[in-house]
């Protein structure tokens, strides 16, 4: 089981950085094509799901990588969870059923992070 969290955490470490990164350096002119809810949103709450998409990223790697507090992960991964329940509502008000889709599958494989770290393999 831990080489599958290993790679879940990756796979979201690698989503949440490189999303977030754009949330934060892309003009938000950029963003209006990739992403249709930044239109409703002011440039500060972009650039702060930006830094909460960045910090969870890192966070839920990072710790058991390098052996420091690596029960920080599952609290990380319990914020990227409740990021994507936020943005499922948001895709869902915008009818962008695919993007809902993906915040579903992602929120799924932060639960999994939360329980596979903090029940079934501990650090």
């Amino acid at each position: 089981m831990d080489p599958a969290l290993w790679l879940i955490q990756g796979l979201l470490a690698i989503v949440f950085v490189a999303a977030g990164v754009a949330k934060l350096l892309l003009p938000k002119e950029r963003l209006h094509a990739r992403m249709t809810w930044t239109r409703h949103c002011g440039q500060r709450a972009v650039w702060t799901i930006g830094a909460l998409d960045v910090l969870g990223g890192v966070g839920v790697l990072a710790p058991g990588l390098t052996g420091v507090a690596p029960t920080l992960a599952v609290a990380a991964a319990a914020g990227l969870a409740l990021i994507m329940v936020g943005a499922f509502v948001i895709h869902l008000r915008h009818a962008e059923y695919a993007r809902a889709a993906l915040t579903v599958l992602l929120f799924l494989c932060a639960v999994a992070v939360v329980v596979g770290r903090s029940v079934i393999v501990p650090h």
